[in-house]
């Protein structure tokens, strides 16, 4: 029974193993566009945050000759395929439709793990790693203001000291949630199959070993109860023997003696 139970685990723990990896293997992923260019040529519609750096480089009256993508992306816009919105709540709602977010990457990220939280750490949309627009970000003063270099300098050195990079690992969210990777690298958090897609498996591998350990404990004591049994069966038999004999020594010791007068004969 002990190695039923085991074999029996270990057949489960097998079978969850195997159609975990399978349907891992199996997972087809809908993204097709790994580049700007095939963004525009696969007629997919998208759509852009209005005031973000990238709509103000958008709406430039002229774009270098270079810069390939930006064309590509006005030119689209301007054929109906882009959209503008005004907020972010809508973004889900369209992307349910198919379109394309274009943004940056700490919105997007910030964007898909507040979705993934809500579906219980699933990841129904991700975020391309592809970056093709770079801008900066600064702080405004007051032209002739006495806290521009203060502050600047400041920064600078908090920059220097490491606790700028410190706080952005500590506070922003990673770039690999719900990630999508071209050369085939896994996110860590969402495409990665970890030990923890087989938490069944393993409970019902402790099952098995309690069950296994349970019936080796019900076995011994019946082994034990058994062998006791049979002893004491074989004691009582000895002591009834015992008994008996006791008995009928006592019996014979007991019974009354005849007296018998012998008397001897004389010649005459």
């Amino acid at each position: 029974m002990l190695m039923a139970a085991w074999w029996m685990t270990c057949l489960l723990l097998a079978a969850f193993y195997t159609a975990n990896l399978t349907a891992f293997m199996t997972t087809e992923t809908s993204i097709t566009d790994r580049s700007i260019e095939e963004l525009i040529h696969s007629g997919r519609k998208w759509i852009f945050r209005k005031g973000t750096a990238f709509s103000d480089y958008l709406f430039k009256e002229s774009i270098d000759e270079h810069e390939k993508d930006f064309s590509l992306l006005k030119k689209s816009f301007i054929n109906g395929n882009g959209m503008m919105i005004d907020s972010d709540d809508e973004v889900i709602d369209f992307l349910r439709k198919g379109y394309a977010y274009i943004q940056e990457v700490n919105v997007l990220n910030y964007m898909l793990f507040e979705d993934s939280m809500e579906t219980n750490g699933s990841c129904p949309f991700n975020a391309i790693d592809l970056h093709f627009f770079e801008h900066t970000t600064a702080f405004a003063f007051p032209k002739g203001s006495l806290y521009a270099i203060p502050f600047s300098e400041y920064i600078e050195f908090l920059r220097k000291i490491g606790l700028v990079q410190k706080w952005m690992q500590q506070y922003l969210l990673s770039t690999d949630v719900c990630a999508f990777h071209f050369d085939n690298k896994l996110s860590r958090k969402e495409k990665a199959l970890t030990i923890y897609e087989f938490h069944t498996a393993f409970y019902i591998l402790c099952m098995g070993a309690i069950l296994g350990l349970l019936c080796l404990f019900i076995e011994l004591r019946k082994t034990v109860f058994n062998l006791f049994i049979e002893t004491r069966g074989r004691v009582f038999k000895i002591i009834i023997k015992i008994l008996f004999r006791i008995i009928k020594s006592m019996n014979r010791y007991n019974q009354p003696r005849k007296t018998v007068l012998i008397k001897r004969r004389k010649r005459i």
